[in-house]
C-alpha cells in the first residue's frame, strides 16, 4: 500500500510541476474573436483587453481596445483561459472564463454601466487614485504585453520596468512583473513584485493566487496555503486560488482528503486540476 501511495505521489507531484507549460508544436490552435459592446453604445474609453492561461500559465494575448471594440486573436491554444477588461490605473471593468476549442464562437462581451467590484469593497485604492497611469507607461505596458505573447520575456521585463518607472503606482504593471519572473523561475522576485503590487492596490484575490504559486514552487507550503486561504476569503470563487489550495493540501497525506472540494471546483474552468483530482481519488482509494 505504502509503495502504491508513493507512485501515485509522484504521479501528484510531477502534474503539479506542469502548471506552467509553454506552447509545445503538437498544441492545437484557434482563432479567437471578441466583440466588446459598450454600455451606451458609443465609443468604448481607453480599455485593456487581456487573455490570460489558466491555471497560472501567464499572459497569452492583450491588446487595447479599438473605439469598435472588435478583436481578433491568431493561433490561440485550445484550453481555458481568463478575459479581463482593465481601465488606464487597472482597475477591473470585466471578467469571465472562456473556453477557446475547435468550436469556438464569437464571444461578445457587453460592460457594464459601472465596473464591477473588486476581491474587496472600496474598488479602488487611495494610492491608485492619487497617482494615475500616465500615457507612456500605459503604452509601455502594451508593448511589454506583445513581448511577452511572443515569448521574448527579456524584453518584456525592459518594457513594464519602463512603465513602473513612470508611474510607479501601476499595480497592474507589478502583478504583470511578478508573472513574468513566475514564468522563468525567478520566484523571490515575483514575491517582491506582488508585494508592490498589493501595497498600491491592496488585497486581491488574483495577486495573492499568484503569490501561492510563488511560496509554492519555493517550498514554503505553509505560505502557499495561507496565500491561497486569504484569496478565497477575499473571493470564494477565485478558481485559482482552490486551485493552489488544493495542490497544497494534496501533497501532505495528512491533508489530502481536504484537497478534494478545492480541486473539484478548480477543475470547472481548469485542466490541469482534473488530472490532479484523479491522482488524488485514487490515492485515497476512491478510484
Amino acid at each position: 500500500m505504502r509503495t502504491r501511495y508513493t507512485h501515485l505521489l509522484a504521479a501528484l507531484v510531477a502534474i503539479v510541476y506542469s502548471v506552467l507549460p509553454l506552447r509545445s508544436q503538437d498544441s492545437q490552435f484557434a482563432v479567437l474573436r471578441i466583440a466588446v459592446l459598450s454600455p451606451n453604445e458609443g465609443p468604448l474609453p481607453r480599455y485593456m483587453l487581456e487573455l490570460e492561461g489558466l491555471p497560472h500559465r501567464g499572459r497569452i494575448a492583450s491588446a487595447e481596445l479599438p473605439e469598435d471594440g472588435y478583436l481578433r486573436f491568431s493561433n490561440i491554444p485550445y484550453g481555458d483561459y481568463r478575459l479581463r477588461i482593465v481601465d488606464g490605473i487597472g482597475v477591473r471593468v470585466h471578467e469571465e472564463v472562456i473556453v477557446v476549442g475547435q468550436q469556438s464562437l464569437p464571444i461578445f462581451v457587453r460592460l457594464p454601466k459601472e465596473p464591477v467590484q473588486r476581491s474587496l469593497p472600496g474598488t479602488v485604492s487611495v494610492s491608485q487614485l492619487q497617482h494615475p497611469v500616465r500615457k507612456k507607461a500605459w503604452q509601455a505596458f502594451a508593448a511589454s504585453n506583445k513581448f511577452f505573447d511572443a515569448g521574448d520575456f527579456d524584453r518584456a521585463a525592459v518594457e513594464l520596468r519602463k512603465a513602473l518607472q513612470i508611474s510607479p503606482g501601476y499595480a497592474e504593471a507589478y502583478g504583470n512583473l511578478a508573472v513574468l519572473h513566475i514564468r522563468i523561475g525567478l520566484y523571490e522576485q515575483a514575491l517582491g513584485d506582488i508585494a508592490h503590487a498589493l501595497e498600491i492596490a491592496g488585497p486581491n484575490a488574483r495577486y495573492l493566487s499568484d503569490k501561492a504559486l510563488a511560496e509554492y514552487r519555493l517550498g514554503r507550503y505553509a505560505e502557499s496555503m495561507q496565500s491561497a486561504r486569504l484569496a478565497l476569503h477575499l473571493d470564494p470563487h477565485c478558481n485559482p486560488a482552490h486551485y493552489m489550495l488544493g495542490v497544497v493540501l494534496a501533497v501532505d497525506p495528512h491533508t489530502m482528503a481536504e484537497s478534494v472540494p478545492h480541486l473539484e471546483l478548480a477543475a470547472q474552468t481548469i485542466a490541469s486540476a482534473k488530472a490532479i483530482l484523479t491522482v488524488v481519488r485514487k490515492a485515497l482509494g476512491r478510484e
